[in-house]
C-alpha cells in the first residue's frame, strides 16, 4: 500500500511541477518586465518639479527665459548641455528634461494585474500596472546627485499567454511628477 501511495504522490507532484501555469503573479510579472528588452535602457525623460527647476538654475544647468508669445520657458546653459540633451516642448508649462544618456528602468512594485476577459473563458491576456524608476547609479555622477530624490513613475504592460508561458506585448512608462510641498499623493 505504501508503494502505491508513493507512486501516486510522485505522479501528482510531477504533473503539477511540469504544467504551465495560466496565473501571473506580481513577482513573476516584475521579473518578466525587468528582463524584457522592451524595458531595458531607454531615453530618460524626467518630469521636473518647480523646486527642481529652481535647483537647476542655482546649479547653472539652465536659465528661465520669457517669450512674449509663449511665456516662460527653460533653456539649457553651456554647462547644462554637457549633461542634458534638452527640454521637451514647454507649451503646457511642464518641464520634461531629456538626459543625454539612456538609462535602464527597474520595477519598484507591481501595483495591479487585471484580466482582459470577463466572459468566464480562459484568460490569455492581462494588463499589468507598476511603478518604476531609472537606475540613476548608472548615470553621470552629477546627474545622479541632482536627481537622487526622483520619485517612481507609473507604467503598464500588456501580457499574452502562449503555450510556453506569459510574454510581454506593449509597455509604456511615464515619469512621475514630483510632489510639491503640501500636495497629497494620488
Amino acid at each position: 500500500m505504501r508503494w502505491t501511495t508513493a507512486v501516486v504522490v510522485a505522479v501528482i507532484f510531477f504533473q503539477v511541477s511540469c504544467s504551465k501555469s495560466d496565473s501571473l503573479s506580481r513577482d513573476q510579472a516584475a521579473k518578466l518586465i525587468n528582463s524584457s528588452p522592451k524595458f531595458k535602457a531607454r531615453p530618460a525623460r524626467i518630469l521636473l518639479s518647480k523646486d527642481d527647476v529652481e535647483r537647476g538654475v542655482a546649479n547653472g544647468f539652465w536659465t528661465i527665459n520669457t517669450n512674449p508669445i509663449f511665456g516662460e520657458y527653460v533653456d539649457l546653459t553651456p554647462e547644462g548641455k554637457k549633461l542634458f540633451k534638452g527640454f521637451e516642448p514647454q507649451l503646457t508649462g511642464e518641464r520634461i528634461l531629456d538626459l543625454k544618456d539612456s538609462l535602464p528602468l527597474y520595477v519598484v512594485a507591481v501595483t495591479g494585474i487585471t484580466d482582459e476577459s470577463s466572459t468566464g473563458q480562459k484568460v490569455t491576456q492581462k494588463s499589468v500596472e507598476f511603478t518604476a524608476n531609472y537606475k540613476l547609479d548608472q548615470a553621470d555622477p552629477t546627474v545622479h546627485a541632482f536627481l537622487v530624490d526622483l520619485p517612481a513613475g507609473k507604467g503598464g504592460c500588456a501580457f499574452q499567454l502562449y503555450d510556453d508561458g506569459w510574454r510581454i506585448g506593449d509597455c509604456a512608462f511615464l515619469p512621475q511628477q514630483p510632489q510639491q510641498p503640501g500636495e497629497q499623493q494620488q
